[in-house]
């Protein structure tokens, strides 16, 4: 018997596992930008303009990976730069938070950056994608729970196109699977979080994120009072 070649396989296992999906799904990166204003830190956000995908939702700003870009960060930074017209030297790139993997196929990489600037006319939207820009403090979120409902994640086998037509898309009974394929199956309940903003719903995506910092932002601020000292920490 020819040994099994035990050591190519280890050469040749990733040393940073990432994402077995990540080729199918549509990779994105944002940004999440923090400016100083007098009553704290603030987080800048845009409203998608009509006629291009999710209009009229609010975000950050971001957007499809291309293969020019190194990392995560260069696709924000990029993308930032295009919506927003910020200057590259105005953005402090302070680290990355976890990737997100959605239920519609999606991976989002957010980007954490602080942002020097004193008032948002030193910004210039693009009118084609931005409809509008504001800020919000963080402490904002941190005081107000986000509302959550929850969505349900069905497989569908068989899908009924607009003109009434069914569509197969996985032939179960000529695989051989179980019977209960040929119908949905599943039904994962997925939580979905909204923030009823002064400036508008902010949820989905978006409130994934907020909420993810301040899980971070929490272990050194203390949004109900004071912020502590980060010097004291830890």
């Amino acid at each position: 018997m020819i040994p099994f070649p035990f050591e190519h396989l280890r050469a040749g296992l990733p040393q940073r596992p990432g994402f077995h999906y990540a080729r199918r799904y549509r990779n994105t990166a944002v940004l999440i930008p923090l400016i100083e204003k007098h009553d704290g830190i603030h987080l800048l956000f845009e409203q998608r303009a009509d006629g291009i995908r999710q209009a009229g939702e609010v975000c950050f700003p971001g957007g499809m990976m291309d293969s020019e870009d190194s990392d995560p960060c260069q696709t924000a930074i990029r993308e930032t730069v295009e919506e927003l017209g910020l200057r590259p030297d105005k953005i402090e790139i302070l680290g990355r938070m976890d990737i997100l993997l959605t239920v519609m196929g999606l991976t989002v990489a957010p980007v954490v950056a602080r942002v020097s600037m004193d008032t948002l006319d030193e910004l210039s939207p693009n009118p084609d994608e931005v409809a509008r820009i504001f800020t919000l403090p963080l402490a904002w979120f941190a005081r107000n729970p986000p509302e959550i409902h929850t969505i349900q994640i069905m497989a569908h086998p068989v899908i009924k196109k607009r003109n009434g037509e069914r569509e197969v898309l996985l032939p179960a009974e000529a695989l051989g699977l179980p019977e209960h394929y040929s119908r949905p199956w599943g039904g994962v309940r997925h939580p979905v979080l909204f923030w009823s903003s002064p400036e508008g719903m902010i949820w989905g995506i978006t409130a994934e994120i907020i909420q993810a910092l301040l899980r971070i932002t929490e272990t050194f601020m203390n949004f109900s009072g004071d912020d502590k000292d980060p010097k004291n920490v830890g």
